[in-house]
């Protein structure tokens, strides 16, 4: 076979009315905080008894680097086990991630708009949505 018939240019063209010229995604919420006070830590009389997420250190700082290894474990589960449930993401990620938290990614995942959630309120399956991989690009206000 004559290899110069496997060689010949490819034209894109945006399909009018289809194309998205931008991200598609919702603006991004600020990164989840749980029943951690937004004053947190409070006064130094008071002891807030109140879970941190693994993504916020004992300052009520973001650490970015954790809510990105977070959201992208949780995110990379849902993309490859369609139907998965928080607790069944939370075995996955044990010790790592407990199951609230894996609850309060998928809701901010839910509200940026990758994910979708059917089922009972007490055991809802996560999947994907069309721009899922974008997610992981985003920038979050702490």
């Amino acid at each position: 076979m004559d290899k110069g018939k496997l060689r010949f240019d490819v034209e894109f063209r945006p399909v009018e009315g289809r194309y998205i010229y931008s991200s598609p995604l919702e603006a991004t919420p600020k990164i989840p905080r749980g029943d951690l006070p937004s004053d947190f830590p409070a006064s130094a009389t008071e002891k807030p008894l109140c879970k941190i997420p693994l993504w916020f250190d004992i300052h009520g700082n973001v650490v970015q680097v954790l809510w990105e290894s977070a959201a992208a474990s949780v995110l990379g589960i849902v993309a490859s086990r369609p139907g998965s449930k928080p607790k069944d993401i939370a075995r996955m990620l044990c010790p790592c991630l407990a199951a609230w938290e894996v609850e309060l990614v998928l809701d901010y995942m839910v509200e940026v708009g990758v994910v979708d959630r059917i089922g009972s309120p007490d055991c809802k399956a996560s999947y994907v949505k069309e721009w899922w991989w974008m997610a992981l690009s985003i920038e979050s206000d702490a």
